[in-house]
Protein backbone atom coordinates (compact mmCIF):
# COMPACT_ATOMS: atom_id res chain seq x y z
CA UNK A 1 0.00 0.00 0.00
CA UNK A 2 1.36 3.78 -1.13
CA UNK A 3 2.19 5.46 1.82
CA UNK A 4 0.80 9.04 2.09
CA UNK A 5 0.19 11.90 4.93
CA UNK A 6 -3.95 13.38 4.62
CA UNK A 7 -1.94 16.99 5.16
CA UNK A 8 -0.86 16.57 1.66
CA UNK A 9 -4.12 17.00 0.31
CA UNK A 10 -5.74 19.84 2.14
CA UNK A 11 -7.25 22.11 -0.25
CA UNK A 12 -9.94 22.24 -2.82
CA UNK A 13 -10.29 20.44 -5.53
CA UNK A 14 -12.46 21.46 -8.79
CA UNK A 15 -14.45 19.09 -10.42
CA UNK A 16 -13.73 18.19 -13.74
CA UNK A 17 -16.70 18.82 -16.76
CA UNK A 18 -15.80 15.53 -18.86
CA UNK A 19 -15.62 13.08 -16.03
CA UNK A 20 -17.79 14.53 -12.62
CA UNK A 21 -16.02 11.90 -10.69
CA UNK A 22 -13.09 13.43 -10.98
CA UNK A 23 -11.82 16.46 -9.23
CA UNK A 24 -8.52 18.32 -9.97
CA UNK A 25 -6.22 20.94 -8.22
CA UNK A 26 -4.03 22.84 -10.54
CA UNK A 27 -1.89 23.82 -8.03
CA UNK A 28 -1.39 20.59 -6.32
CA UNK A 29 -1.15 19.01 -9.75
CA UNK A 30 -3.05 16.49 -8.31
CA UNK A 31 -6.64 14.80 -9.59
CA UNK A 32 -8.82 13.01 -6.90
CA UNK A 33 -11.43 10.64 -8.12
CA UNK A 34 -14.35 8.93 -5.85
CA UNK A 35 -15.34 5.89 -6.86
CA UNK A 36 -17.98 3.37 -6.04
CA UNK A 37 -17.72 -0.22 -4.98
CA UNK A 38 -19.86 -2.50 -7.34
CA UNK A 39 -20.70 -5.16 -4.51
CA UNK A 40 -19.50 -3.75 -1.24
CA UNK A 41 -18.39 -6.41 1.36
CA UNK A 42 -19.47 -6.07 4.94
CA UNK A 43 -17.00 -3.80 6.81
CA UNK A 44 -16.53 -2.05 3.56
CA UNK A 45 -17.98 1.67 2.74
CA UNK A 46 -19.61 1.80 -1.21
CA UNK A 47 -17.97 4.97 -1.69
CA UNK A 48 -13.70 5.66 -2.00
CA UNK A 49 -11.27 7.89 -3.28
CA UNK A 50 -8.08 7.26 -5.15
CA UNK A 51 -5.62 9.94 -6.26
CA UNK A 52 -3.36 10.65 -8.87
CA UNK A 53 -0.30 13.02 -9.04
CA UNK A 54 -0.01 14.74 -12.19
CA UNK A 55 0.04 11.93 -14.93
CA UNK A 56 1.33 9.15 -12.47
CA UNK A 57 -0.49 5.94 -11.61
CA UNK A 58 -3.55 6.26 -9.49
CA UNK A 59 -3.36 5.04 -5.44
CA UNK A 60 -6.42 4.27 -3.36
CA UNK A 61 -6.83 7.13 -0.61
CA UNK A 62 -9.27 6.23 1.89
CA UNK A 63 -12.75 5.01 2.12
CA UNK A 64 -15.82 7.66 2.84
CA UNK A 65 -17.24 7.77 6.41
CA UNK A 66 -20.37 9.49 6.13
CA UNK A 67 -20.68 12.28 8.49
CA UNK A 68 -22.67 15.07 7.67
CA UNK A 69 -24.85 16.75 5.50
CA UNK A 70 -25.07 20.41 5.26
CA UNK A 71 -27.59 22.98 4.55
CA UNK A 72 -25.67 24.12 1.69
CA UNK A 73 -26.28 20.59 -0.28
CA UNK A 74 -23.12 19.41 0.28
CA UNK A 75 -22.09 16.04 2.21
CA UNK A 76 -19.43 15.89 4.51
CA UNK A 77 -17.16 12.89 4.90
CA UNK A 78 -14.21 11.45 7.08
CA UNK A 79 -11.16 10.26 5.87
CA UNK A 80 -8.06 8.97 6.86
CA UNK A 81 -4.78 8.31 5.96
CA UNK A 82 -1.99 5.15 6.35
CA UNK A 83 -0.79 6.48 9.98
CA UNK A 84 -4.90 7.18 10.99
CA UNK A 85 -4.78 10.97 10.72
CA UNK A 86 -8.01 12.38 10.07
CA UNK A 87 -9.30 14.72 7.58
CA UNK A 88 -13.11 15.77 6.69
CA UNK A 89 -14.24 16.09 3.17
CA UNK A 90 -17.20 18.10 1.62
CA UNK A 91 -18.12 17.51 -1.86
CA UNK A 92 -20.84 19.43 -3.23
CA UNK A 93 -21.77 20.24 -7.18
CA UNK A 94 -18.96 21.92 -8.15
CA UNK A 95 -15.74 21.05 -5.33
CA UNK A 96 -14.76 18.71 -3.17
CA UNK A 97 -12.59 19.95 0.02
CA UNK A 98 -10.65 18.42 2.26
CA UNK A 99 -10.14 20.13 5.50
CA UNK A 100 -9.00 19.53 9.01
CA UNK A 101 -11.34 18.32 11.65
Amino acid sequence: MQKYNIADFIGEFERNSTSPNTFYSASMDMSIVLRCRANPQVGKMPNYLVYRKGKGKAHYMSALWSFNSTTKGAFEYIITDTQGAKAIVEIDMFTLKIKKP
